[in-house]
């Protein structure tokens, strides 16, 4: 099972190469399957008290961030291209707020059981 967020699918739509498809080619090279989500949120219910847990969904969300990142940082370079692009921005935005937030709890976490 392949999940591609929809913001890196509406990204090809607009700016087709580039950081997008390269975030695609790795999404379908190392899909997150069932196995993949089973074993985040594993780690997301270990990671409070377990600081290994919490340090491997640390590196998990600082990677989400990083293509999220990326794709964004394309779009905004490329400035002609589709209606969709705006909106595309906003998506993005939020899923690096979402996962900031979340990578912030966790940054908790680990300061917590030191």
């Amino acid at each position: 099972m392949l999940t591609v967020p929809a913001f890196l699918l509406g990204a090809v739509a607009v700016i087709g190469a580039g950081a997008a498809a390269v975030a695609i080619a790795e999404a379908v090279r190392r899909p997150r399957g069932v196995l993949e989500e089973r074993g985040r949120a594993e780690l997301k219910r270990k990671a409070p008290t377990d600081a290994a847990a919490a340090r491997a969904l640390r590196e998990a969300l600082l990677r989400d961030l990083e293509r999220q990142s990326a794709v964004r940082r394309d779009l905004e370079r490329d400035r002609g291209r589709g209606e969709g692009r705006a909106a595309l921005l906003r998506d993005i935005e939020r899923a690096e707020q979402a996962t900031r937030a979340e990578l912030a709890q966790v940054e908790l976490w680990i300061g917590a059981g030191r």
